[in-house]
């Protein structure tokens, strides 16, 4: 396949993935592949012109494009050489330029690499794309999206608080007579923003050698971030959680749906909230799912069912973060806040310590937040330790 070919071939699959998204945001893992694809189709493009010039210098009977082959040919040995390879990785400069000279063996045989004294580098190894990471997965993010988003446009949050809304008395009154007032006090409330972030030292040559590397660094990096993100808005989400719910003590009953009810229940008694919202953990995730009946028929749906329901139309969150066998019931929307100041910023640089004596990159990754909590009582920790 031509070069040309190859270069519209990877067009044409990163077109795919664009049309795939029908508009919406592309996720992580989209963004890098069409960033793979436009590396590789530029390459191509590359490679196709410097066979053009290398076809003008040697003539047209000489295989530019394909590896050495036995008689190391004036062709066969330039494309192994380090000018070609200089001007695919980095291009033609304008003006007067120069591959240096090539050295090359007229008889029979692969020619020997100055560089290495082998030919064991002159026949391009097959690089397999990706990167395989068997052991260091992380958890998948979703509690930030359960609360209200906002954008942050300075350091600190500022916002009022109602601390006494007493309406007025309900007796009639007649003409004439001093009306009944209503009492309300405010307090001003101030939040600062909190920054996470995560560091990295890289060599230059693996983040440039390496396009599978640098796409794992750039992608894993800030969720390193976003996951610290994710165990900081637990704990502050328990923390600030004004109601607690006994199993089912609201309910009659004895299971840990009742459980959750009852937590319902409380939020919706005791600040007139509607619940929106679970965040629950794994163990107590997955002991719902398996919950029978006295006729040992499973709640709602069973194993040949996708476990993507929400218990009583809650959007759910299973993750580790949360408390095992304490889930939170709440109105995340309207009780709570979660502020960004921009988005998660990655940033390299080698002015950090002797890096730029050592060649080494300093790959950060950061964000700044805030979590308001408005109302307290439009969050229940839900019991269900006894279900």
């Amino acid at each position: 396949m031509s070069a040309t070919t190859m270069n519209e071939k990877y067009v044409k699959e990163a077109q795919a993935i664009l049309d795939a998204s029908g508009g919406r945001p592309l996720t992580r893992t989209e963004i890098a592949q069409v960033e793979e694809l436009i590396e590789k189709a530029n390459a191509e493009k590359l490679r196709a012109n410097v066979e053009r010039l290398g076809a003008s210098v040697f003539g047209d009977d000489q295989p530019i494009g394909g590896g050495p082959s036995k008689g190391a040919r004036p062709g066969d040995v330039f494309v192994a050489s380090a000018g070609y390879r200089g001007l695919l990785e980095n291009g033609i400069p304008a003006g007067a330029w120069s591959t240096g000279p090539v050295d090359y063996m007229a008889a029979a045989g692969d020619p020997i690499l100055k560089s290495t004294g082998s030919n064991a580098d002159v026949v391009p190894r097959q690089v397999v794309p990706g990167l395989f990471d068997p052991g260091l997965r992380q958890e998948r993010l979703t509690l930030a999206d359960l609360f209200g988003q906002d954008t942050a446009s300075g350091g600190t949050i500022q916002w009022m608080k109602a601390t006494t809304r007493n309406a007025p008395a309900d007796a009639a009154t007649t003409e004439g007579q001093d009306k009944p007032g209503a009492e309300f006090a405010f307090d001003d409330q101030t939040t600062t923003l909190t920054k996470l972030a995560a560091f990295i030292p890289i060599s230059e040559e693996m983040f440039e050698d390496a396009p599978a590397v640098r796409t794992y660094v750039n992608t894993h990096l800030p969720l390193m971030v976003e996951q610290s993100l994710e165990a900081k808005l637990a704990t502050a989400l328990y923390a600030g959680a004004g109601l607690t719910a006994a199993p089912a003590a609201l309910t009659g009953g004895s299971n840990g749906f009742d459980a959750i009810a009852a937590g319902i229940h409380q939020v919706q008694t005791n600040d007139y909230f509607e619940p929106d919202g679970l965040f629950i953990h794994p163990d107590d995730w997955w002991a719902l799912r398996i919950d029978k009946d006295s006729d040992e028929n499973y709640y709602g749906s069973g194993p040949w069912a996708g476990p993507s329901a929400n218990p009583w139309g809650l959007r759910t969150v299973v993750s580790t973060s949360a408390t095992q066998g304490s889930p939170v019931v709440g109105a995340f929307r309207d009780g709570a806040t979660l502020w960004r100041r921009g988005p998660t910023r990655l940033e390299a640089s080698n002015s950090h310590s002797d890096y730029f004596v050592k060649n080494k990159i300093a790959i950060r990754a950061e964000l700044r937040y805030a979590l308001t909590i408005y109302f307290a009582d439009a969050f229940a920790v839900v019991d269900v330790t006894g279900s």
